[in-house]
């Protein structure tokens, strides 16, 4: 994943999510998965011309008895303490396959 700021400073929210086979949200917080909309960190500055990436963001290993099927993984920025996304939704999918 990447992630840049071109335009002056700004503080954002950042979420992270799994798509599940069957449509489900689970968020990644710090309350581990939850299937609430809730941010995986609050208040992040993002200065100007910042870049990150592309790169590792996450490594997870899978476990026993996860449901085969196709998945995604979702990550974006908003301003803080609310859902207007700033930027583009980046979005990656993978499949799991029968263990």
């Amino acid at each position: 994943m990447a992630v840049g700021n071109e335009a002056p400073d700004i503080t954002c929210d950042v979420y992270v999510a799994f798509i599940m086979p069957d449509g489900t949200l689970l968020c990644i917080c710090a309350a581990g998965l939850v299937t609430d909309i809730t941010p995986y960190a609050t208040g992040i500055p993002l200065p100007e011309d910042f870049a990150f990436g592309p790169g590792l963001v996450f490594q997870i290993p899978i476990p026993v008895g996860v449901p085969a099927g196709s998945y995604q993984f979702a990550a974006a920025l908003s301003t803080p303490g609310g859902l207007n996304i700033v930027g583009d939704i980046s979005m990656v999918s993978f499949a799991i396959s029968e263990q």
